[in-house]
């Protein structure tokens, strides 16, 4: 009952911090069993799936722009799982062992990537900020956002009473939200 609350807790929360037009999208989900890739095989892209393929198979140039940016950032990448709409490709996958998200626009270009981070991939200054503020949370979930060449971290923190939503970015860090957990 407590990992449930706290699934729960951790969705709404996250919810709420990514409620805007370039990260929370109504997208259609892509099966993982469409998701099958060998390495240095290009994925092709379109409004219903996501299928493998090879170069010579591919026809829609915004697919091969996608198609070729993605394995160009992430080489390494796998367990690639795509949504797609008229707005653009989502993915989630793994790299050098790491969980990652991206979004990509229809002509191929990178928007954003979000990677989970653990209490040792925060930055120094959140981390001293979290323990000199902070002292007894531990961190419930934490991410780095990086679009447009910035990087902010978001960490969730919780103690036995509550949590707390940290922003860091460039010389600040803020308190996004504070919640009491129910008795």
């Amino acid at each position: 009952m407590q990992t449930n609350l706290k699934s729960i807790i951790t969705a709404a929360l996250f919810t709420t911090l990514f409620m805007n037009n370039s990260i929370a999208q109504n997208v259609n989900a892509i099966s993982s069993n469409d998701m099958v890739l060998a390495k240095n095989e290009n994925v092709s892209v379109n409004t219903s799936k996501v299928y493998r393929t090879t170069t010579s198979n591919i026809t829609d140039p915004i697919n091969v722009r996608v198609a070729n940016k993605f394995s160009e950032l992430f080489p390494e990448a796998q367990n690639e799982q795509w949504a797609v709409d008229g707005k653009g490709y989502w993915v989630s996958f793994t790299n050098e062992g790491q969980k990652l998200r991206a979004g990509f626009t229809n002509n191929g270009l990178l928007n954003y990537t979000i990677k989970d981070c653990n209490r040792d991939q925060l930055s120094a200054k959140l981390n001293n900020y979290i323990a000199k503020n902070y002292v007894g949370y531990h961190l419930l979930n934490g991410i780095e956002i990086n679009t447009n060449g910035e990087k902010t971290q978001q960490a969730i923190i919780e103690n036995e009473s509550g949590y707390v939503t940290l922003k860091s970015a460039k010389d600040a860090i803020q308190v996004m939200q504070k919640m009491q957990k129910a008795n």
